[in-house]
């Protein structure tokens, strides 16, 4: 988050550019309205003649003659036309300028002698200095009181209207040096512009700001050939080129406008269908664009005029649909097109002679790209602060509850100063159980609802810090997970602590969620809240760790102490080693004898896993089989123990009739555990009539899971396996589990059968759950027995097999073949058979 906020620096950049570009469009526009009052406006000059021929050996005497015998002006044609005036100066010393850079050729002759003499060659065709292809001019004296006339000639395959203007030799070096120092910042300006939206594009990776890029660098080469800047700043050779294919260029424009449109309006994702059909449109452009690099160019410009409308109609109307579904944020986008609007039609007009020339038609398109570039710079500045200020919320709120996150804890303990905070985490206990049962919506009620209430509880005894920014400064709480929502209070923890307790019996809260009143418990962890932010994850898992003390203790409110850190440093430590315990063979197999009450033998044995710690020494299972199972390791970890008792029950097999193996209910429903197993069936390693499956079900098998849990017993026990139910009585089996299961055997929990001489009650219970599995065929084992008295007892009650310290404690492979020698040698009675139902 930390990052995506240092990233809205950018937007405050882009704005700042934005500014920049405005003053100096304002400064440019300035400079030219002021050399607009002081331009001559054609004084001084008259075009008395013209007439417009397709005879390219017309000799300029011939001409001459033709204009002087009619006064006709021929308005200017698209076409392979010269065009011939007659042009009258007042006396005096002038530059006259002709004010269209991409004329071919501009041939200037005094007609005083029978044969006109040629004064000037110029036009972007001919041989002259890079300034007067960029202001094509020709310094002139005109003596006599009526004045001189000229005869010009021009000729072009392109925009034939042929501007002139009058000067004197100090108007026209000062108005060629503003000229100069306007094109010099825009194309200083458009660069930059450019550069910097490359830059962004690779910080972003947002092809909006590479679309951009190519649309100022198409803009720029475009009116240099226009107004004839590229033959300053150009080698010669790429001027005349991008002169030739000015077309193309206004091709190249028109896709990127139409492409940034797309992308900036954000039709690509939101509306496919327009999307499509606009790049269809693109794709037309680009192939009309490569097609008029071959084609001449008043041609080309012909069918481009054409293309030229629909793009703006098309643009016209995704703009109009945009309006429509109110994105205000792109209002400077769709200024931005006023004024391009209006320069793309007048520029255009003038140029092929059917607008009247002036200052401000001649430099209308300028101006229109000016203002454009201003507000396009300003838009993607809103469309840039609205894109950060999304980021921000993606990063900082909960997308399915949209409530503050965890994130926000940064900035609290950034801006918390010297006083003491604390860290509050507030669980609802049964959301979890209720989650699968609401639809999205009422989730999102509930936590809004429970947010609300628990905020205004707890704000009547502690003092709560605001959490959140800009929009969010009045949020008190935040969403750590679905469920739980974390607080910070000003105070101590103890002292918060001591606060809340007079007020926590009961800590319940009465929601009304899809019309149904419901009673939400909650559970309050508390811990020290650092003012340091790379310290707030540890906060975060000590408050944890506070609930987690809470639900053990059964209280409704916990501290964080910081002696339970120890056996959470435990836990982590044994997680983190588990995996790497599989891996180098630091688990191992321990066998517990089951022994037959009514003659002793030999019934089998348990496998028990037992896990010898580098660091820690032996580890019960008790500790690090949750572990396993809350981790994802249990499957793998199952796996190790099957593949390794099917190695040790081929050296049991003739002193042992058969192995148990503790499962989960976890590795019943996995179909891949159950696959595994058949296929040791199938390959021998394993023999199922030999081996009983017992489930240990530490976990309630959810109805979802509850088909696949009962489908892959009944396979296991068509494969030949003994099924087991382990710990009965303690767990989630129940006598309607047995009978809807196929179950061989009933392991009785010692907490049965440990103080059983004594209880009566346990007496009781185990009469008749082993009267129970006799009636139906059900072998039960007791475990934890640990003398006499307790076997002798449960054989009177018709138990057929124990097992427990009375007879052998838990002890490795080689130590239990030894075990089985000796009890064998000493009772003199061979082990029991292997089929179940005996006793």
């Amino acid at each position: 988050m930390r990052q995506v906020i240092a990233e809205r620096g950018v937007a405050q950049l882009l704005r700042a550019l934005s500014l920049t570009l405005a003053l100096l469009s304002l400064a440019a526009l300035l400079l030219l309205v002021v050399e607009a009052a002081r331009l001559p406006a054609e004084r001084g000059l008259a075009i008395q003649a013209s007439f417009i021929s397709e005879d390219q050996s017309l000799a300029p005497a011939q001409a001459w003659q033709q204009l002087l015998q009619s006064e006709a002006k021929a308005t200017p044609r698209f076409g392979e036309f010269h065009h011939w005036y007659r042009v009258h100066l007042q006396a005096g010393s002038w530059v006259l300028m002709f004010d269209n850079p991409m004329q071919s050729r501009i041939d200037v002759f005094d007609p005083a002698s029978a044969t006109p003499r040629r004064l000037a060659a110029l036009g972007d065709k001919q041989a002259t200095s890079k300034e007067q292809r960029a202001l094509p001019h020709l310094p002139v004296v005109i003596t006599g009181n009526n004045g001189g006339e000229l005869l010009v000639h021009s000729y072009t395959t392109g925009a034939a209207n042929l501007p002139m203007v009058l000067f004197s030799a100090d108007d026209f070096r000062r108005y060629s040096q503003y000229l100069y120092f306007i094109w010099g910042g825009f194309v200083c300006l458009c660069l930059v512009l450019a550069v910097y939206n490359v830059i962004l594009y690779q910080a972003s990776e947002d092809t909006l700001y590479l679309l951009y890029a190519g649309y100022l660098i198409a803009v720029l080469a475009a009116l240099g050939v226009v107004h004839g800047y590229n033959f300053i700043w150009l080698p010669q050779s790429l001027a005349q080129w991008l002169d030739q294919h000015v077309i193309s260029l206004n091709y190249a424009i028109a896709v990127f406008s139409l492409l940034f449109a797309l992308y900036f309006l954000e039709f690509r994702g939101e509306n496919p269908r327009v999307y499509r059909a606009c790049l269809a449109v693109v794709v037309l452009l680009v192939c009309a664009g490569l097609a008029s690099l071959l084609v001449v160019e008043y041609r080309a410009a012909q069918v481009f005029f054409l293309f030229q409308t629909l793009l703006y109609l098309l643009i016209a109307l995704l703009l109009g649909m945009r309006l429509r579904q109110g994105y205000r944020w792109a209002r400077y986008y769709f200024i931005s097109w006023v004024p391009l609007y209006a320069g793309a039609v007048v520029g255009p007009l003038m140029l092929t002679g059917l607008l009247e020339y002036n200052f401000w038609t001649r430099h209308a398109f300028l101006f229109a790209v000016i203002f454009e570039l201003t507000f396009i710079s300003m838009a993607l500045a809103d469309r840039l602060r609205r894109i950060e200020r999304h980021k921000l919320y993606l990063a900082s709120y909960d997308q399915d509850y949209h409530m503050p996150n965890k994130s926000f804890l940064s900035f609290v303990a950034r801006s918390g100063g010297d006083q003491p905070l604390t860290l509050l985490l507030l669980e609802l206990r049964n959301f979890t159980a209720l989650a699968p049962y609401l639809g999205e919506p009422d989730k999102q009620m509930l936590m809004r609802d429970a947010r609300r209430s628990l905020e205004q509880q707890l704000c009547e005894h502690l003092d709560l810090v605001s959490i959140g920014l800009e929009e969010a400064q009045q949020a008190r709480s935040l969403l750590l997970r679905p469920g739980v929502l974390a607080l910070v209070v000003r105070g101590e923890p103890g002292q918060c602590m001591e606060t809340l307790q007079p007020h926590m019996a009961p800590a319940l809260l009465n929601l009304r969620v899809a019309q149904v009143m419901l009673t939400m418990q909650y559970t309050i962890g508390l811990t020290h809240f650092p003012p340091a932010p790379e310290k707030v994850g540890q906060a975060i898992n000590e408050a944890l760790q506070a609930l987690e003390q809470a639900h053990q203790l059964g209280c409704d409110l916990a501290c964080y102490a910081a002696s339970s850190a120890i056996a959470t440093r435990r836990k982590s430590e044994l997680l983190a080693d588990l995996k790497l315990a599989l891996a180098e063979d630091q688990l191992a197999l321990y066998h517990q004898p089951q022994i037959r009450l009514n003659d002793g033998q030999v019934y089998g044995s348990e496998v028990l896993l037992r896990w010898r710690h580098p660091r820690h020494g032996l580890v019960a299972p008790d500790e690090f089989i949750p572990l396993a199972e809350a981790c994802g390791l249990i499957g793998e970890l199952s796996r190790w123990v099957v593949s390794r008792a099917a190695l040790q029950q081929q050296q049991l097999r003739a002193v042992c009739p058969r192995l148990s193996i503790n499962l989960s209910t976890r590795d019943v429903c996995a179909a891949g555990f159950c696959n595994f197993l058949a296929d040791l069936c199938a390959h021998g390693d394993l023999d199922p009539l030999a081996t009983t499956l017992e489930v240990t079900e530490t976990h309630y098998v959810a109805d979802a899971d509850a088909g696949a849990f009962k489908r892959n017993l009944e396979r296991l026990k068509a494969l030949g396996f003994a099924i087991a139910i382990d710990d009965f009585g303690t767990a989630y089996a129940s006598l309607s589990y047995v009978s809807e299961h196929p179950v061989d055997e009933l392991k009785l929990d010692k907490s049965f059968v440990v103080d059983l001489c004594q209880s009566v009650r346990n007496q009781t219970i185990n009469r008749a759950t082993i009267g129970m599995a006799k009636s139906l065929g059900i072998v039960v084992v007791a475990e934890g027995v640990e003398d006499a008295a307790t076997a002798h007892m449960l054989h009177e009650s018709g138990c057929p097999v124990a097992q427990g310290y009375h007879f052998a404690r838990p002890m490795p492979l080689a130590d239990m073949v030894q075990w089985l020698a000796q009890y064998t040698a000493q009772s003199d009675h061979p082990p029991a058979p292997t089929e179940m139902g005996t006793g």
